[in-house]
């Protein structure tokens, strides 16, 4: 400050075109006047801009030097001017008082004055009685304006270090020098020393009397309900976490939240109206299901927004007790909700009551009491009870008296009858249950060789073989001697092998151990299969991280005789999986209402499988596919002119509706047999050649290329026919496929109702990563087990055809008429409800842990066979064998859970993504409903 201070007088004796009075030139405390450096400053910018800058480009070399250095420091000045500038602005408050009680409202610069104003309890008043001209007011007496004075005071001087402020140059409005604001009256305009005894008729007002007439009442009453409300903060970080909600708003584009966090395990999607489940919620499974079509699509619809809009407003006027009790209510429509806990529907204006009455209050209350924290926020629901954790949350004391042990028990027993409503609840032992759940979650694991490094071979065995090696001896130079069978082994291996193999060690055959690999994620059920079929230098295993690789090993839990390989991450998942178990076991799950209203009779069944098959049918034969077909290959033909255009899907398949996308293949220069752009880079320059291309015509929209998925595509938005199309480029192998589930559906015609059916079932419950052509294929393979339908390798022997080979793989080359191949199936005879219950109960009893489905053959295959040798595959599959034996083999994914190979590319596993808690969801509902139908008898 110094330096620009003196550089101002140096101007000023070179330059006395302007003269400043000395008693103007410095304020009290010797620091120049602003109205000074505000004039100096225009001066010498004004100088610089013409004379200067001629002066310095004309002076000599040894000048230049000079001027160049006092120019940088002169830079560095300025720089450092503009930054305590920009701090003092920072800094700056607002402070507003309140002209009924006199609170002060202090607003720093980065809030909103308007949105803080609001929160104060006067605001509303205050606003309608300036509006009205009735506003009322209490003047600050001079007393109080200079303690305001003093404060500000004291604020400027902690910030600037000035500290002589005057209370009578307490301006209304603007900022001062130092960048504090004066202060305000938020009930009057004006508030100063000499304004204060003012009547409030004399007081200026920022509304003009013409414009307050010309207020329409209406409007008074919108400002009286356009205070921002928002969720309990509590509420808000538990259900709607503001990191992953706004990452979901980014994709989605709803105002509201569209997707609540109920409890660890489990989340809501309020747009698709389903749940979400898994081992543990984490935010990349909520943002995969976010970026699904089904999410997206039901996102855009406003019936759909208008619903989640209604639930929210809903919520965000309660009390937070009972804005926590949301995690149990799901809208069903704007006027019912439907509660999980109590498995009822609800009218809106009866939510409230149900909260508070049996029977929901004594479920809350018995979660909160029994610890069952299977949702968030139990601590704050039971408040609406008057109940807090605190009032039945004592410490267990090893040494508390007799009498402390009383009273906790009367505690417990008053909450209990609380709960119960009654009086008269059913005693239950909370010691046993306790010492239970305490003794289901030690778990003794150790390391299954606890030195792997040693020389000596027997201390390699694992730790479950222990027992069987008293009969070894180390004999040096030779190996390990077994007294009972009179045999040497060298190896560890070889020492295992002998436990197993060997008649006189059958004891260690019948090891009553689990083996479970973390890292493939694949179970098995004896030591044998464990030594031989797991593939240790599997792709999953050659794949995993260097830091990981050095950490994983082979455990033993003896609590649970499971044999685990990974790592300390693998045995966290396998003590949260067994607590997991045990609470699921604890409560009852149930039919979505949805789907007990799709199976509420045998007429409903059929009724909505007919409207089904109608809507499907009318899909296939509009105009709308082969418009958007049409025009499609039309643009593509400038680009090549052998270009041909194939849809495929649910929509020509006979299994869409209206919304349903469209899939065309796009055969650029006869690639239809995959011959060309094979590569992966070759696929990405295509797409992107052809989404530039795309992006210039009027009648397509939305391009996004999706280049990471196993087939690379182009999603796009065709506008005349409003479809939405996926364009594939690989080859058109999935054209095949839809051939083939249209021979299907005209074979058996049942086929295709059940495939609606059970296409609809999937879609009220939400299962992760299992398509819409799996599911068909489930059905398909379901009805070739019963004869209903021929198996793929039967209709390559019907069709005398040389086969059709496309990148690798065999297809159907039909010549058998339609009427000849229906010969060799036997039709159904019986009811759709019959069919459905049937379908249910197979796969609720499926084994998916050992089996495969295999459409090929029509029969399952053992996952065994794809894990060991591939030569003892059957003779069908010979394609998959000459496949891998190629130079980019693709192995079958047989460690999945689940296992449906697709009928032509016989190396893709169709769920071969699907987690463990989805299969298990899967059967549960396979089994609830089958139990479901079998009572329509």
């Amino acid at each position: 400050m110094s330096d620009r201070v003196e550089s101002g007088y140096n101007l000023e004796q070179k330059y006395d075109s302007i003269h400043v009075p000395i008693p103007d030139l410095l304020s009290s405390n010797g620091i120049p006047n602003a109205s000074y450096v505000r004039s100096k400053l225009k001066e010498f910018s004004s100088l610089f801009n013409s004379s200067f800058r001629i002066a310095i480009l004309q002076s000599e070399q040894s000048e230049k030097k000079e001027l160049k250095y006092l120019l940088s420091s002169l830079e560095k000045s300025l720089k450092l001017a503009v930054a305590e500038l920009a701090n003092s602005q920072k800094n700056r408050v607002h402070v507003f008082s309140c002209g009924i009680c006199n609170e002060e409202i202090e607003v720093n610069q980065d809030k909103d004055i308007w949105t803080c104003l609001q929160s104060h309890e006067h605001f509303e008043q205050l606003y309608c009685q300036l509006l009205n001209n009735t506003l009322q007011l209490i003047p600050l007496s001079n007393k109080e304006i200079s303690s305001l004075s003093e404060r500000r005071t004291n604020t400027m001087e902690a910030i600037t270090g000035v500290s002589e402020v005057q209370p009578e140059t307490l301006p209304y409005s603007g900022t001062d020098q130092h960048g504090i604001d004066s202060y305000k009256n938020i009930g009057n305009s004006e508030i100063s020393h000499e304004s204060a005894g003012k009547s409030d008729a004399d007081s200026g007002s920022d509304i003009d009397q013409e414009e307050k007439d010309d207020l329409d009442p209406d409007d008074v009453n919108k400002f009286r309900f356009s205070f921002p409300v928002s969720y309990n903060k509590i509420v808000e970080s538990a259900l709607y976490p503001c990191r992953i909600a706004n990452r979901i708003r980014k994709y989605d584009q709803v105002k509201y939240f569209s997707i609540m966090k109920i409890s660890s395990t489990k989340a809501v999607c309020l747009v698709c109206n389903c749940e979400i489940n898994d081992v543990r919620i984490r935010n990349h499974l909520l943002m995969s299901h976010v970026m699904g079509s089904k999410h997206l699509k039901s996102s855009m619809q406003p019936q759909v927004l208008q619903l989640v809009e209604f639930y929210h407003d809903f919520w965000l006027n309660k009390d937070p007790c009972i804005q926590a009790h949301q995690v149990y209510l799901r809208p069903i429509d704007l006027t019912y909700m439907q509660c999980s806990l109590c498995d009822c529907a609800l009218c809106i204006d009866d939510i409230v009551g149900h909260i508070q009455l049996n029977p929901h209050k004594k479920n809350v209350i018995h979660n909160f009491e029994s610890r069952v924290n299977s949702n968030y926020l139990i601590d704050l629901q039971v408040e609406a009870y008057g109940i807090r954790r605190e009032s039945v949350e004592g410490k267990k004391d090893v040494e508390s008296s007799p009498e402390t042990n009383r009273k906790e028990k009367q505690k417990l027993e008053e909450i209990k009858k609380y709960a119960d409503g009654e009086g008269n609840p059913e005693p239950r032992d909370n010691e046993a249950e306790e010492q239970e759940e305490q003794e289901e979650q030690l778990h003794n694991i150790i390391k299954a060789v606890e030195h792997p490094t040693s020389s000596n071979i027997l201390k390699l065995l694992p730790n479950r073989m222990k027992s069987f090696s008293s009969c070894l001896q180390l004999i040096p130079n030779r190996g390990v001697y077994c007294d009972l069978c009179h045999f040497f082994l060298s190896e560890k291996v070889n020492i295992i092998e002998h436990f197993l193999m060997t008649p006189a060690h059958r004891a260690a055959k019948s090891l009553q151990y689990n083996y479970y690999c973390d890292i493939c994620d694949t179970w098995y059920k004896s030591e044998h299969a464990w030594l031989y079929y797991h593939n240790f230098s599997g792709p999953r295993h050659l794949n995993m991280a260097a830091s990981r690789r050095n950490k994983v090993t082979e455990y033993e839990c003896t609590t649970c005789r499971l044999v685990i390989f990974g790592d300390n991450l693998s045995l966290s998942r396998h003590k949260m999986q067994k607590r997991k178990s045990r609470k699921n076991h604890r409560g009852t799950v149930k039919l979505p209402p949805p789907i007990r209203l799709l199976f509420k009779s045998k007429e409903n069944i059929c009724a909505v499988a007919e409207n089904l098959a109608k809507e499907a049918e009318d899909v296939l034969r509009n105009s709308l596919t082969r418009d958007c077909c049409k025009q499609l290959e039309s643009v593509l033909l400038a680009i090549s002119p052998n270009c041909r255009v194939y849809p495929f899907g649910s929509r020509v398949s006979g299994l869409g509706n209206k919304d349903s996308d469209l899939d065309v293949f796009v055969d650029m220069d006869e690639d239809y047999f995959g011959k060309n752009f094979q590569d992966a880079k070759k696929q990405v320059m295509l797409i992107r050649g052809i989404n530039k291309i795309l992006q210039k015509h009027k009648d397509f929209a939305g391009t996004i290329p999706v280049l990471s998925a196993r087939t690379p595509i182009l999603k796009l938005y065709h506008i005349p026919t409003k479809l939405d199309c996926d364009l594939s480029f690989k080859h058109g192998l999935s054209v095949e496929n839809t051939k083939f589930l249209r021979l299907c559906i005209e074979m058996q015609p049942v086929c295709q109702r059940l495939i609606l059916l059970v296409k609809s079932w999937a879609g009220y419950i939400i299962f992760e990563n299992i398509t819409t052509y799996a599911l068909a294929m489930l059905c398909i393979f379901y009805l070739q087990t019963h004869g209903y339908l021929i198996s793929v390798d039967k209709l390559f022997e019907l069709n005398k055809h040389k086969p059709i080979n496309i990148s690798g793989w065999k297809t159907i080359a039909y010549a058998l008429s339609l009427e000849d191949m229906k010969l060799h199936i036997k039709p159904y005879q019986g009811t759709l409800t019959e069919l459905m219950e049937h379908f249910f109960k197979y796969y609720c009893f499926f084994d998916f842990a050992s089996d495969v489905a295999c459409p090929l053959l029509g029969k399952v295959v053992k996952r065994s066979l794809f894990e060991g040798d591939i030569e003892k595959l059957p003779p069908q599959m010979d394609t998959y064998i000459t496949q891998l034996t190629g130079d980019d083999p693709e192995f079958f994914r047989s460690n999945s859970p689940m296992c449906i190979q697709d009928p032509f590319d016989l190396s893709h596993n169709l769920t071969k993504a699907v987690h463990k808690t989805t299969l298990i969801k899967f059967q549960e509902m396979c089994k609830l409903s089958y139990e479901y139908l079998k009572q329509l008898h």
